[in-house]
């Protein structure tokens, strides 16, 4: 759900309606999602038909963003109005046009019908046109076998190219998922490389490291966390439990 203020989403109306591409993907959206102020107050509630027609409309404009975004309205698996073969269609234009974000809508589309040789190649495709965060999705299907043959070692390269991208090349949960399963390799010894328990050790420690990520913290507590991470919160509770008693 989006949060916007009144004044703000009546701009966006007028924007939209002299035609703005840009606004009129924004308003779709906001339809679709419904939006709310900083108060928590409706400002825009949910109507997937009147977000549908607007995100249509800007899609048939030729916008790519606004097909991007027709494509995953109409890709919902949640909703009873999808309509996979015409979402597939407008992700194809956005494509086109040379979008990657387009390419990995399409491969989760094929993810959800089903289908995991196209969807594989949609996600070897959307990093081809420079999406990084998609080296993950690659990785996993390598690791997997989901749509190509099983293959640990390029698992193991793809997640190493993710993990050498900086912050602006991939988001922060890709990064942490990456170092999580390059770990999970490690122990296993799946891509032929002897197993290092403090190298595993030092990579999940990186991937919790706000403590957010449930499944490295799991296999930290089987494999032992170092003193230092095992420590990190305790001086924080100790001065709560202190504040509680004075």
């Amino acid at each position: 759900m989006q949060v916007i203020e009144h004044a703000d989403w009546q701009e966006y109306l007028r924007a939209a309606r002299r035609g703005s591409a840009d606004a009129q993907v924004f308003v779709g959206c906001a339809y679709v999602e419904g939006a709310v102020d900083s108060l928590n107050n409706w400002v825009v509630r949910r109507n997937r038909s009147t977000g549908g027609r607007w995100l249509q409309k800007v899609a048939e404009s030729g916008d790519v963003w606004g097909q991007l975004a027709f494509s995953m309205f109409l890709s919902d698996i949640d909703s009873v109005d999808n309509d996979f073969p015409a979402a597939i269609s407008w992700a194809k234009k956005a494509v086109a046009q040379g979008l990657p974000q387009a390419a990995h809508n399409l491969a989760c589309i094929y993810r959800d019908m089903r289908k995991p040789s196209s969807a594989f190649r949609y996600f070897k495709r959307a990093v081809e046109m420079g999406s990084d965060d998609d080296l993950l999705d690659c990785a996993l299907c390598y690791l997997t076998g989901y749509g190509v043959a099983q293959n640990f070692v390029l698992a193991a390269e793809c997640l190493e190219r993710v993990r050498a991208c900086n912050s602006e090349r991939v988001t922060r949960a890709t990064h942490e998922s990456a170092l999580y399963w390059s770990a999970v390799i490690n122990l296993l010894e799946l891509a032929g490389s002897k197993r290092s328990v403090t190298n595993a050790r030092q990579l999940l420690e990186r991937a919790n490291v706000d403590d957010d990520h449930a499944q490295a913290n799991e296999l930290l507590c089987l494999i032992g966390k170092t003193p230092q991470a095992a420590q990190k919160k305790k001086p924080a509770r100790q001065a709560g439990r202190a504040g509680g008693t004075s």
